[in-house]
């Protein structure tokens, strides 16, 4: 009596491959960090890159701290909708601010619709060192390099980048919302008459 073989192939085992993790995911160029040596007066930009596999590459970006692990988030806005299948270069640069010294450690998770879309990877860690030197003067918003270095347009500068929500205003480091607040007018008054080195 002949019997015909069964092949049963559980919908787990179809499922599988695609619950391991995308070849473009985490950023495949890893993590840049800038300056390469920051100090806790100097404003630290991450970067995350790599290669996409279409294109509808992330165009927004999030740097969060949790005391000293920071989370690059990453997502599209709109949420992607038709994307032609093209391996596409990317890079996305999120402001960390003002980091107090230590070491941080720095994770990466793509965001899709609001909700994470990758698991959450570990870029790397960098250390914010008093040390570092020829770090620029937090005061000299304007980066101008002539003197009076420290002059009314830093006061301007300041309060556009404030006005703007830019990062950088974010004087005192802090991490409770509203994070720019009045306390970073009195911080930077305090940066400003300290002068620059």
């Amino acid at each position: 009596m002949n019997r015909a073989l069964a092949i049963v192939i559980s919908p787990l085992a179809l499922a599988a491959p695609c619950a391991a993790q995308p070849w473009w995911w985490p950023p495949t160029d890893g993590l840049e960090v800038a300056p390469e040596c920051p100090a806790p007066s100097t404003a630290v930009q991450l970067t995350v890159s790599g290669q996409w596999p279409d294109n509808c590459i992330p165009n927004m970006g999030q740097a969060v701290r949790t005391g000293n692990t920071i989370d690059v988030n990453v997502w599209r806005d709109p949420p992607p909708g038709f994307c032609l299948t093209v391996i596409r270069p990317w890079s996305m640069t999120v402001d960390a601010g003002l980091l107090p010294a230590g070491e941080y450690t720095v994770y990466s998770t793509y965001y899709l619709n609001g909700n994470p879309s990758t698991t959450r990877e570990l870029m790397g860690t960098f250390e914010v060192d008093p040390a570092c030197g020829g770090v620029p003067c937090y005061a000299n918003c304007d980066s101008s390099t002539t003197p009076p270095i420290l002059n009314v347009q830093d006061f301007g500068c300041f309060l556009t980048r404030y006005a703007a929500g830019d990062p950088y205003a974010n004087c005192d480091g802090s991490t409770t919302e509203p994070v720019l607040n009045v306390q970073d007018f009195g911080c930077f008054l305090t940066q400003y008459a300290a002068g620059c080195p």
